[in-house]
């Protein structure tokens, strides 16, 4: 009989603290979590503590229950909400973009593993041309040094001085939903290992169901200016594209709290023309 309560109070102990495990895995990967398991996973674990220290006091509240039985009871709650709260507040946080806090920028840095210097500037006639929030991007230069690379800029900007840029990135190295998650953590690695902060990392669907990941990076310029990268990372038919909007502004926080969910959109419904149709050369 006590080998069954001790199985029993551990087992629960055990799936508290899993619930707990997975609910932080559901946040650094996917970028949500489950509130019920902020619930569940202290329950489980200190229900089942309770069971194996007094497993008498484990039952429900009589007429007849002693006060120690209600102290058992009331502490078990009392433990799961404070650390249910916290456990809320710890995963919240983490998920809460913080763009106040800039790291230091340079040029290079907006655009992962792209040199400025070996871009072909293209000509600004009869170039293609992508619709993003109402404006009309023709495309500017194009960049072959790692991997097919377009910048598309607005009117009256260049690839040299602009203050939105919209640039996409073909990844013929990535062709299945596992290689995207490992092509976003080499972006953010990249990001992070040149002074960039990651503000937000998630997993989204698009309208017809697919998945891609999507990050916001953040850099500080010399002039007290900040760049904005929204990259969104999808598969297109057998392999992936990346699609950058990056954006300059002298005010990164209020930016982000006004633009940030429309740009998000725009980047979900953003029709991407097949890559191989868009020219790799000077013309």
């Amino acid at each position: 009989m006590n080998n069954k309560r001790y199985a029993f109070g551990a087992g629960m102990m055990v799936i508290g603290l899993l619930g707990w495990w997975y609910n932080w895995y559901l946040a650094a990967t996917e970028g949500y979590f489950r509130i019920k398991l902020c619930l569940l996973a202290p329950l489980g674990f200190f229900g089942g503590l309770l069971f194996l220290v007094r497993p008498d006091f484990a039952g429900p509240l009589r007429p007849n229950s002693s006060r120690g039985h209600k102290l058992a009871l009331a502490s078990v709650i009392a433990a799961m909400t404070i650390f249910s709260g916290i456990d809320f507040y710890r995963l919240k946080t983490s998920l809460t973009p913080k763009p106040a806090v800039i790291t230091k920028w340079s040029p290079e840095r907006g655009r992962p593993s792209v040199s400025f210097a070996n871009a072909m500037t293209i000509p600004q006639k009869s170039q293609p041309t992508l619709l993003f929030q109402s404006r009309t991007y023709t495309l500017g230069s194009f960049n072959q040094k790692q991997n097919p690379m377009w910048e598309f800029v607005a009117p009256n900007e260049n690839v040299n001085n602009w203050k939105t840029l919209l640039t996409l990135v073909d990844r013929a190295d990535a062709r299945s939903r596992e290689d995207l998650d490992r092509l976003a953590t080499g972006l953010m690695s990249t990001y992070q290992a040149n002074n960039g902060r990651i503000l937000l990392a998630k997993t989204f669907q698009d309208k017809s169901g697919a998945p891609y990941n999507y990050m916001v990076a953040a850099f500080e310029q010399p002039n007290r200016t900040h760049e904005l990268n929204f990259v969104k990372i999808a598969l297109a038919g057998d392999k992936a594209y990346v699609a950058i909007y990056g954006v300059r502004t002298a005010d990164a926080k209020n930016f982000l709290t006004q633009n940030s969910t429309e740009i998000g959109r725009a980047l979900n419904d953003l029709k991407v023309p097949h890559l191989d149709s868009l020219p790799r050369k000077t013309f």
